[in-house]
């Protein structure tokens, strides 16, 4: 029994130390910033890692500083909000704007904010569970494998395996009908089987997927 309380207090006394910590130690330690990590392939210091990842996230190689209270940093850096997200999960920053999106279809697809281009975790997810955005994005993703160069005998039965497992389309007559989904798909949970995905699409499908490449 003393052991156990013994342990607890030590696990809450590390846990109220951990950001302190973080922030007096990690982010000015240049040591630990040029520690050697990959990124993409290729193997760069851990700051230049960071400040990549968050470019591809946030179009920014820092927080702006606008927005570091939102994201509960002190410095802004990359490295600080990636090891603050190693260290704590990702829950603490669900409400934070890290996600860029910059194409305004793109964002009235989602029924996003046109005027902004920064959208946290919460709101994507909300977003991404729209059933006019999934329709969109498996019409999409059906007309690219459907002119892909390996479909030589033009099936009109495909598995979307590139948006989910299992997740099955075809085309009958012309519109594009849902066959199977995911059993576990949180995206795909509502859509029901037999559902129109796409009506009189046939004859659109090249004209469609040039549409809209830029913006998927």
């Amino acid at each position: 029994m003393k052991t156990l309380v013994y342990l607890v207090a030590f696990l809450y006394l590390s846990l109220c130390q951990a950001n302190d910590f973080l922030e007096s130690a990690i982010f000015t330690n240049t040591s630990l910033q040029e520690l050697p990590s990959t990124y993409k392939g290729r193997v760069r210091p851990l700051e230049a890692s960071s400040r990549l990842w968050l470019y591809d996230l946030y179009n920014q190689q820092q927080i702006k500083s606008a927005q570091k209270a939102l994201f509960h940093l002190k410095t802004g850096t990359a490295i600080e909000l990636e090891w603050k997200l190693f260290f704590f999960g990702h829950q603490p920053w669900d409400h934070s704007p890290l996600f860029w999106i910059h194409y305004a279809e793109l964002k009235e697809l989602l029924a996003l904010n046109l005027k902004q281009d920064r959208f946290s975790y919460h709101e994507l997810s909300k977003a991404l569970s729209n059933k006019d955005f999934l329709k969109w994005l498996m019409t999409y993703q059906y007309a690219k494998n459907f002119h892909d160069i390996h479909n030589r005998a033009f099936s009109e039965k495909q598995e979307l395996h590139q948006l989910a497992p299992r997740l099955w389309v075809e085309l009958k007559g012309d519109d594009l009908i849902l066959l199977s989904k995911p059993n576990d798909g949180v995206l795909w949970r509502h859509l029901p089987i037999g559902l129109t995905i796409a009506q009189g699409i046939r004859s659109h499908l090249l004209s469609f997927e040039k549409k809209h490449r830029v913006v998927a």
